[in-house]
């Protein structure tokens, strides 16, 4: 018991004691206050006069201060303080009771009576104090019960030992109890621990991920900007480039006569083929970045794979040649007809063939096949270049993304057309696959809708 009095209890061990004590208590001065309502006539009837009409009196009042701590429970049981008094004051009038029956009409059976007593504290009190000083009281009370002349020492040595006993017990149970509530305390206290934390994790969770959103749609609102800037700018630079090109374009093919000098003649084409490389490069930004900003319109229509490969092939067989790689494009089966937009799809194998040749060294070879595949029909383009790593795909499907080798730091490119092909397939409801080994070559596939009831898949407004 000195253990619990040396400790500092918690508010949870307080909160348990307070709603324990509280029903005891209640359980308590029901069955205490009609136990005494029925001995107060026992009494009266039973007990020799005069200690009959004291006995009566005695048991009336605590028969009535118990039923009157019975109706005022709602009160008494308000605070944790309060209800721990009244235990206290219980107990005593127990024991008082008890010892009063014991002076009035002395017998040393009251021992018993008292030994009751202290155990029925450990099993109620919630106070260490509390549960001593019954104890005491109830030690003098069996006391004096065995101090009567007619008591011998057997039942002196029998009532002390019982009492001793019961006190032991009451002290067990009152530690048990205690222990219990503890326990109990030490549970509710970790689950309550692991409400807040899980509270503080979903606030914690709540905010990072409104930080996330945030972070979002800034993000969303620069790619705009970016996109909408490059738009831009593209339009900025069309207008000058294609002046470039055009008079370049009459110095090289000297319309209004000699230019004086013949490398004027090579200069005038160098001017043209870098004006013409550089138009290119705007048109992709400006595709790309219309595409970004959902602002790219295609208009679908029947599109015969023949005739959109033969064109392509045409402007990329010099290429081809000048590279000294073999380019061979297989049978079409002349039914192959798409649904998708004709600038586009020729653009999307532009970017592809040209791809595969500039990135196949001398001697290798690129292949076009065109095949059915379910409602699709698919294209692909196979080289026997140098191949792009695996932990580089993600990398060069990316806008300006570029793999970082000998072979093509010796290439002209700016990394968009891998993913201007990929955006142009994809907005016109098509599928495109990108495989690569190192060393072995790369295989890329585009697929389109071969019907024109897929014509509705299509985004025609990219909004």
């Amino acid at each position: 018991m000195l253990r619990f009095l040396r400790r500092r209890p918690s508010q949870a061990i307080e909160r348990l004691k307070h709603e324990q004590g509280h029903q005891a208590l209640r359980y308590l001065t029901t069955g205490v206050g009609v136990f005494y309502a029925v001995m107060m006539w026992m009494h009266l009837f039973f007990l020799p006069h005069p200690a009959n009409t004291i006995m009566f009196a005695v048991s009336l009042t605590a028969s009535g201060a118990f039923f009157g701590m019975r109706m005022c429970s709602g009160w008494i049981g308000a605070t944790a303080e309060r209800t721990r008094s009244f235990e206290a004051i219980a107990m005593a009038i127990l024991a008082g009771v008890t010892i009063a029956h014991a002076v009035v009409h002395p017998d040393a059976a009251i021992a018993t009576t008292l030994s009751l007593v202290v155990i029925a504290a450990g099993l109620v009190v919630h106070s260490t104090m509390t549960l001593i000083g019954i104890m005491l009281l109830c030690m003098a009370g069996v006391s004096y019960a065995l101090m009567g002349p007619t008591t011998g020492s057997d039942l002196i040595a029998h009532y002390s030992f019982h009492f001793f006993f019961s006190a032991l017990l009451a002290a067990l149970a009152f530690a048990i109890r205690m222990t219990q509530i503890r326990h109990r305390a030490a549970n509710e206290l970790r689950r309550m621990r692991a409400i807040q934390r899980l509270q503080r994790q979903q606030k914690l969770l709540k905010a990072t991920s409104i930080r996330a959103e945030r972070a979002a749609l800034q993000a969303d609102g620069a790619n705009r900007a970016k996109s909408q800037f490059l738009a831009n700018m593209s339009h900025e630079l069309r207008t000058p480039l294609n002046a470039i090109l055009g008079f370049s374009e009459l110095m090289e093919h000297r319309i209004f006569g000699d230019l004086g000098d013949k490398r004027y003649a090579e200069y005038a084409q160098h001017i043209h083929s870098s004006g013409g490389f550089l138009l290119k490069l705007v048109n992709d930004i400006l595709d790309l970045s219309k595409i970004e900003a959902n602002k790219f319109e295609v208009f679908p229509e029947a599109v015969r794979l023949h005739e959109a490969l033969g064109e392509t092939v045409a402007m990329i067989a010099p290429q081809a040649d000048q590279r000294m790689v073999e380019f061979r494009v297989f049978d079409v089966p002349a039914e192959a007809t798409i649904m998708a937009d004709p600038r586009a799809v020729q653009q999307i194998l532009l970017n592809l063939m040209s791809n595969a040749v500039k990135f196949t060294e001398p001697g290798g070879n690129v292949h076009v096949r065109v095949a059915r595949d379910a409602d699709r029909w698919s294209i692909t383009v196979t080289d026997t270049g140098i191949g792009i790593p695996e932990e580089d795909l993600p990398n060069v499907l990316a806008p300006f993304g570029q793999v970082a080798n000998a072979m093509t730091r010796q290439q002209d490119g700016t990394g968009l057309g891998l993913p201007l092909a990929k955006s142009l397939t994809e907005i016109m409801s098509g599928e495109f696959r990108l495989e690569s080994s190192v060393g072995e070559g790369t295989r890329v596939s585009v697929a389109f809708p071969l019907h024109s009831e897929h014509e509705d898949r299509l985004d025609t407004s990219a909004a």
